[in-house]
């Protein structure tokens, strides 16, 4: 993610915190992808547990 951000000239540390978070959830979800975002949502106000 930072190499893409350097190539489209984006904010390096932006782009490489988001490549992180969006695989978060990646276990609990592999086999249910559309409830991916989901759970991101969930973890990231601290509502579950499940990570």
């Amino acid at each position: 993610m930072r190499e893409v951000a350097k190539h489209l000239n984006e904010d390096v540390d932006s782009w490489s915190l988001s490549g992180l978070l969006h695989d978060i959830d990646y276990e609990k979800t592999e086999n249910d992808p559309k409830n991916q975002g989901y759970l991101q949502k969930i973890c990231s106000k601290g509502k579950s547990t499940i990570i």
